[in-house]
C-alpha cells in the first residue's frame, strides 16, 4: 500500500503542469519504491522459508510422537520391552 502511494507522488511530481516539479526528487522517489519492493520481496521469501521451518519442525515433531506410540493400539505410549528382541513397542495396557 505504502508503495502504491509513493508511486502516486513520483506521477504527480513528473506530471508537465506540475509548479514543483523536482526531477531529483522524482528520482530519489522512484529509487525509493523500488528498493521497497525489493524488500517486499525479500520479506516474502523470508516468511516462506519461515513457514516451511515450521512445517518441517511440526513434521519431526509429528514422527517423534509415533515413534513413541504403541504399535498395536495406538493409542497410549509405549511402556514394555519385549525381550529377547528388546522392541520397545507396547504400551501396559496391552498386556
Amino acid at each position: 500500500m505504502h508503495t502504491a502511494c509513493l508511486r502516486l507522488v513520483v506521477w504527480q511530481a513528473r506530471r508537465p503542469s506540475s509548479s514543483s516539479y523536482h526531477p531529483q526528487r522524482c528520482d530519489h522517489l522512484s529509487a525509493r519504491v523500488h528498493e521497497l519492493e525489493r524488500q517486499v520481496e525479500e520479506l516474502k521469501e523470508a516468511i516462506e522459508v519461515e513457514r516451511q521451518v515450521k512445517q518441517a519442525e511440526r513434521l519431526l515433531k509429528e514422527e517423534e510422537k509415533n515413534k513413541r506410540m504403541c504399535k498395536i493400539c495406538h493409542g497410549r505410549q509405549v511402556e514394555i520391552l519385549s525381550l529377547p528382541s528388546k522392541h520397545l513397542c507396547m504400551c501396559a495396557g496391552i498386556v
